[in-house]
């Protein structure tokens, strides 16, 4: 009599298992549970009795915006950020899982209509306390609750998708405010540019345009570019723009793509689309010999032509760490000596005008980053 024992080693085959069971039901990027499987508990759930249950969607406000602009992988910190934001704010029953895109899904068993409310608030709460993100989370939330049998889970589904849509569309203005305002917040921390320099830009810009009888569509054009001009640099690494000294030719190349950029991110962007043009063209020259499309003459849109004269006026007067200050009449006399070949012949004459009969030049700060660095340290 004896016994035969056979032992067969399956951890090679459990581990396969349960990795093919992650590929299947979660999502990789987020690490939640995936749309498959928040399908399949929304059946499961339809079939039991555990009422009344509740379904928060949850959108993050923005993302396009910041795909198009700071690009994927910045969005992909927003969403693992709202991952980590939706599995603060519920329970351990609950479920929370991605369902497409920038769209989050969160099942909750015998949870009234309150109680889910009381959840989504609190997931805007943690979206708000988000500090210290190159841009603030925010999300839009709809939930509703099934109470009967009757109803079914596709419906309440279908419930809080409108809810959540509808408060989507009526913080939509807020939202872009937000954005825009993290651009020009990301613009000054990477560029070593100052918001005196855009304050500058914009009183010389709109006493410009005013002095010639532009309409308010192009003053409001030069109010953008007097900030957003330089847009397309927060796709530019910031040790690039800040490296000091000569650029190689191929760091060039990466510098002198920013309009292009900064033409794509205003075209997605509505709060400057009608700008578009103007932020493309705004390293074009009078003569051609601008880049990016080389135009020429009154090819320029007539904001980039004003933002010429008065970006190189600003930085003359001030000077920046590689480019000394200048007096009024050094800084007017280059701009003549420009006239016709950087700068429309006209607009220079006007400006010249304007600065020597108007008293502009008492409502300019100091824009040199160097100057403003060492007010901060005093």
């Amino acid at each position: 009599m004896g016994v035969l024992g056979i032992g067969v080693d399956i951890t090679a085959l459990k581990q396969v298992e349960e990795e093919l069971w992650k590929r299947t039901y979660f999502d990789s990027l987020t690490g939640l549970y995936n749309r498959r499987f928040v399908e399949e508990e929304m059946r499961r759930l339809d079939q039991g009795s555990q009422l009344p249950i509740s379904i928060i969607l949850a959108d993050v406000d923005g993302l396009k915006l910041v795909n198009d602009s700071l690009g994927h992988q910045e969005g992909d910190v927003l969403l693992k950020t709202m991952a980590d934001v939706l599995q603060q704010a519920c329970r351990p029953e609950d479920i929370v899982g991605r369902w497409a895109g920038d769209e989050f899904v969160i099942l909750l068993p015998k949870t009234d209509h309150k109680q889910a409310w009381h959840i989504a608030n609190r997931i805007k709460l943690l979206c708000e306390a988000q500090t210290g993100k190159l841009i603030p989370m925010s999300a839009s939330v709809g939930a509703a609750t099934k109470v009967d049998r009757g109803q079914t889970m596709a419906e309440v589904f279908n419930e809080a998708e409108k809810i959540m849509y509808k408060e989507k569309t009526l913080s939509a203005r807020d939202t872009r405010s937000a954005f825009a305002e993290s651009l020009r917040r990301i613009l000054l921390e990477r560029t070593g540019e100052t918001e005196a320099h855009m304050r500058n830009l914009q009183i010389l810009g709109l006493a410009l345009g005013q002095a010639i009888g532009l309409d308010e569509w192009h003053l409001h054009q030069i109010r953008l570019l007097a900030t957003f001009h330089d847009i397309g640099k927060v796709r530019i690494p910031a040790e690039l723009l800040r490296k000091r000294g000569g650029l190689t030719s191929e760091e060039q190349e990466i510098i002198r793509t920013h309009p292009e950029t900064g033409y794509r991110i205003a075209c997605i962007a509505p709060d400057f689309q009608h700008a578009a043009e103007a932020i493309l063209a705004h390293h074009e020259y009078w003569d051609g010999s601008g880049y990016p499309k080389g135009l020429k003459g009154k090819q320029i849109p007539l904001a980039a032509r004003v933002h010429a004269i008065t970006n190189r006026f600003d930085v003359l007067l001030f000077g920046r760490p590689n480019v000394p200050a200048v007096s009024v009449t050094s800084a007017l006399r280059e701009l003549k000596v420009g006239a016709g070949t950087l700068y429309e012949p006209q607009l220079v004459d006007a400006f010249v005008n304007l600065v020597r009969t108007a008293p502009i030049l008492d409502e300019l700060e100091d824009s040199n980053p160097e100057s403003e660095a060492a007010a901060a340290k005093a």
